[in-house]
């Protein structure tokens, strides 16, 4: 080897090793580095008074490999975070106690007062309810212990649920007209809810027929009690009357059921005692029992007055004006005391007409 080939390798060498260094810096620390660097081989070449010797270093063929080693290392590192970290939660949660405050439960309805509990991460139980009017049935009135109490997790909480208003027994509606139902329910504070109506045969209109709740059961005090209340019988129509006299038109009437009432009314068309009209009309959808009013003729408006001659004074006008004939009084000199009719104009018997005026004489 020349003199000038010897001064050349030890740079050369140590130009390598700087390579060496600088590619095992990007590596872990944990893997040595006599494992990154691979053996040097030296390629000889001839010698030449001109040439240093070459030193080639070969590429490195285990980047993949490394990365993969890396990259389990990492998720062992991570596995065993994760692990050491559920381990502390589990021992913070189970081993160590937890304390809690009982939440505002009072006055809510026993499905919410439970959720806000349990969520609280306590155990929730309902003891026995209690009747009260004070509160709805269903919502909490007392927990125990009470709200504000400092607690563990997992403690036990007792909720007393509102049953609502207590029990009371209902008296017999049935025969009672509406307003005496009203007044039973209301002596054992209970109160008459709705009124379902219909038409009954047995039953007047207005008395209870059935009722919602029977007798001797149980509601809760200040609730409403419906009932079924008749309207009296089915409607039936309404025969005719007009035509009729008035006697066969009175029993047609009270034959089917209906009250008659009877008014009477001058008529140049219709004979005396015959039904001039009726209310309501025939085929009118009537109950029985209700009234059906006829007007009877008087015939036409021209008759013979009567005799007024004899009657007391206040006693003629009367008769006189229900004849719709016209009163008028003339009082005899020394006429004194309970007076009565002397005379009159026209006399007894002489045809007259409505509204015709009748003098009476009185002493």
């Amino acid at each position: 080897m020349t003199e000038k080939q010897r001064e050349l390798r030890p740079e050369s060498a140590a130009e390598a090793r700087r390579d060496l260094d600088a590619e095992a810096s990007t590596l872990p620390d944990a893997a040595p580095l006599a494992s990154l660097v691979p053996e040097v081989s030296v390629i000889p070449v001839e010698v030449s008074p001109a040439r240093a010797t070459t030193v080639t270093i070969p590429r490195q063929q285990t980047g993949k490999h490394e990365r993969r080693r890396v990259s389990r290392w990492l998720l062992g590192l991570l596995v065993l975070l994760v692990a050491l970290g559920g381990a502390a939660w589990g021992s913070w949660r189970y081993l160590i106690p937890h304390e809690v405050d009982v939440p505002t439960v009072i006055g809510l309805p026993e499905a919410e007062a439970q959720r806000r509990l349990e969520t609280a991460g306590l155990v929730v139980r309902t003891g026995g309810g209690r009747y009260t009017t004070a509160e709805p049935q269903g919502i909490v009135l007392r927990v125990q212990p009470p709200e504000g109490t400092t607690l563990e997790e997992g403690d036990r909480v007792t909720l007393i649920v509102s049953l609502g208003p207590p029990p009371v027994d209902v008296p017999n509606l049935v025969g009672l007209t509406i307003a005496e139902a009203g007044a039973a329910l209301k002596d054992v504070r209970l109160k008459l809810g709705e009124i379902d109506r219909v038409y009954s045969e047995n039953f007047v209109a207005g008395q209870i027929i059935r009722q919602f709740v029977p007798e001797g059961d149980q509601a809760p005090q200040g609730s409403a009690i419906d009932v079924v209340a008749s309207d009296g019988p089915a409607p039936i129509a309404v025969p005719r009357a007009t035509g009729l006299t008035q006697g066969q038109a009175t029993s047609a009437l009270q034959t089917t059921g209906f009250h008659v009432e009877v008014d009477e009314k001058y008529s140049d068309e219709v004979d005396a005692g015959i039904v001039i009209s009726q209310r309501p009309i025939k085929g009118a959808q009537l109950q029985p029992g209700q009234t059906v009013t006829i007007v009877v003729s008087l015939g036409p408006p021209q008759f013979p007055v009567p005799s007024f001659v004899g009657m007391g004074r206040d006693a003629a006008i009367v008769k006189i004006r229900s004849l719709d004939l016209v009163p008028e009084v003339i009082e005899l000199p020394g006429a004194v005391g309970d007076l009565t009719v002397a005379s009159q104009l026209p006399i007894g018997g002489t045809v007259v007409r409505v509204g015709t005026t009748i003098t009476i004489y009185v002493a």
